[in-house]
């Protein structure tokens, strides 16, 4: 190596140390401080917890639940050092937790610096309980440090369930409303069979599941236990939101065209994609008989139905993407119903009540709509939309109804209320909750409005409340009280 190579690789060097020690003590100082970590020993230094109660709502057995998060802050000035992280009851209760991405039941010196967090994330599955009714389930994770125990309650509601994939009945079958049914694929009712489904019974419905019924259904709610249809999550989508305040969470409610005679009375059928959709049928014989029912939150329409015979009584079919009511062809008749369509999960695509005597090429008579006593409303500025075409039969007729929609002076339409500017209903999504209370407003219109020879053969609204003991009935399926 010759002399001036020599001073070259001499200048390299020194100047690469020059940059290089600093670094080396830097890297010196954090190895330092990492082992120099004074942890408080203390038990008045507390850790705090962004909940006191990590809640479930009810969990089906079996069936594992969403997860739940717990943040665990150290608010104090030094690190802390906690020596036992665990869950009390690990094996009996069914609850699991992870801590900072390790899974376990126990977890020893977990170290928190002054100021800092870590993550604990819940789960829970529960075991058959034999109980008709859900059972509370508890469990807590207890934190040890310092001599001192502090601790976090886990809280699970555990329902015992008739858990199918996909069920077909090919006999004719009673269900009761002992324990609910958890469809995780379709519900599916033969041909020729009768499902009959007592009162309370409650169905539960995963994303991709629906009810077919290509048979007859008897559906016979009570205003204290009705019959439910809805998805099957019970935890909440984001906040305070719950899974059952969200559309789309199934399939909903299908009726084939061979399909007569089915009866729905108290019952509630919500947060679907479609409601209940009655395919293109016969309206010489009765489809279906709907009273007292609760059609809710659908990401499609509410009631849609082609050349069907359909009678609906104290009805509530509010909140749809589509339209709430569909009707192509066929006989109707609406009596004390409530229509409105406040739905805001995304544009709406359709007005609140659709009525049509042609789709495409295929021509179906509107033979006879009558509705009566009944509220139309929603947030557009026109709530009715005809596609009626001339030289099609189509005989329709709107009575003491409250309608949001142009004022119409023709034969089809007799004493109505038109655009009032006055509240209608008690509750719209206030304060963005996406919770809906449709009884009427003290300052609605709709109050001693109805035509009291229509409402003799419904004496009581949806929930039971007698319509014929004041001044006059009230127009919708709720009859107002003074609360």
């Amino acid at each position: 190596m010759n002399l001036l190579t020599l001073l070259c690789y001499y200048h390299i060097t020194m100047k690469a140390l020059k940059y290089l020690f600093p670094f080396l003590l830097f890297i010196g100082f954090l190895a330092s401080c990492d082992t120099d970590i004074k942890y408080s020993s203390n038990p008045s230094d507390r850790l705090t917890f962004s909940v006191d109660t990590v809640r479930f709502d009810t969990v089906f057995t079996t069936i594992g639940s969403s997860t739940k998060l717990l943040k665990v802050y150290n608010k104090n000035k030094n690190a802390l050092l906690i020596e036992q992280i665990k869950l009390e009851k690990f094996g009996t209760s069914g609850f699991r937790i992870n801590v900072d991405g390790m899974s376990g039941h126990e977890f020893n010196n977990v170290e928190i610096l002054a100021g800092d967090s870590l993550f604990i994330f819940v789960e829970v599955t529960v075991n058959p309980t034999l109980e008709n009714n859900p059972v509370l389930i508890e469990d807590n994770i207890l934190f040890k440090r310092s001599g001192a125990e502090q601790s976090v309650l886990l809280e699970a509601f555990g329902q015992d369930a008739y858990i199918f994939g996909k069920k077909i009945f090919e006999n004719d079958t009673t269900l009761t409303g002992e324990k609910p049914f958890l469809l995780q694929d379709s519900l599916i009712v033969k041909h020729g069979v009768t499902l009959t489904i007592d009162e309370n019974a409650r169905f539960f419905f995963d994303r991709n599941a629906g009810f077919y019924i290509d048979g007859k259904v008897i559906a016979q709610g009570s205003i204290n236990n009705p019959i439910v249809f809805r998805g099957s999550r019970n935890d909440n989508m984001v906040g305070e939101v719950s899974y059952d305040l969200v559309p789309g969470q199934w399939q909903g409610v299908f009726v084939d065209s061979l399909s007569f005679g089915n009866h729905f009375e108290n019952v509630q059928i919500r947060n679907a994609h479609y409601g209940i959709q009655f395919k293109h049928s016969d309206e010489s014989a009765k489809k279906a008989v709907l009273k007292n029912v609760v059609i809710h939150n659908h990401l499609s329409t509410g009631l849609q139905a082609v050349n069907c015979d359909i009678d609906i009584y104290n009805s509530q079919i509010t909140n749809t993407g589509g339209a709430s009511v569909l009707l192509v062809g066929g006989k109707y008749d609406f009596v004390h119903c409530t229509i409105g369509n406040y739905f805001n999960w995304d544009t709406r695509l359709s007005r609140a009540l659709v009525i049509a005597n042609k789709v495409g090429d295929d021509v179906f008579p509107l033979n006879n709509l009558r509705i009566v006593n009944s509220i139309i409303e929603g947030t557009q500025s026109d709530e009715i939309m005809y596609k009626i075409e001339d030289g099609i039969p189509s005989n329709f007729l709107f009575i003491s109804n409250l309608i949001k929609s142009e004022e119409k002076s023709n034969s089809h339409f007799v004493n109505n209320i038109w655009n009032t500017k006055e509240k209608t209903f008690r509750s719209i999504n206030e304060d963005n909750s996406r919770k809906y209370d449709f009884r009427l407003d003290s300052a609605s219109v709709a109050i001693n409005a109805a035509d009291i020879q229509y409402s003799l053969d419904f004496p009581y609204d949806i929930n039971g409340i007698p319509r014929l003991t004041d001044a006059a009935p009230d127009m919708g399926c709720h009859e107002f009280v003074d609360e």
